[in-house]
């Protein structure tokens, strides 16, 4: 059965469920609320997915290797001022370990 009437042949859902549906939501939530309302059930467009793979090339590895190195190198960098602080001669450029 239609929507305020009768199934006949000239009913179109598409266009007459959208029309109705637009008004009756404009009425109950007015026109702002409608339009948030419509654009939280927006079906989108494109593969989110795929997408989100291009935006991040570096696997988690990649990312927790960068991270640990951040962390590592922010340590040797603590040591070495806590050496000059100490007055110990340390040229961390010259060290093997770098190298």
């Amino acid at each position: 059965m239609a929507i305020g009437g009768s199934m006949n042949d000239d009913y179109d859902p598409t266009n007459e469920l959208r029309k109705k549906g637009m008004d009756v939501l404009t009425k109950a939530l007015g026109p702002v609320g409608m339009a948030k309302f419509l654009q939280q059930h927006e079906i989108g467009i494109g593969d989110y997915t795929q997408e989100r793979k291009n935006w991040l090339k570096e696997d988690i590895d990649e990312i927790i290797g960068e991270i640990k190195k951040k962390i590592f190198l922010n340590n040797v960098v603590d040591f070495a001022q806590t050496l000059k602080k100490d007055k110990v001669d340390f040229d961390i450029s010259s060290s093997d370990f770098f190298k």
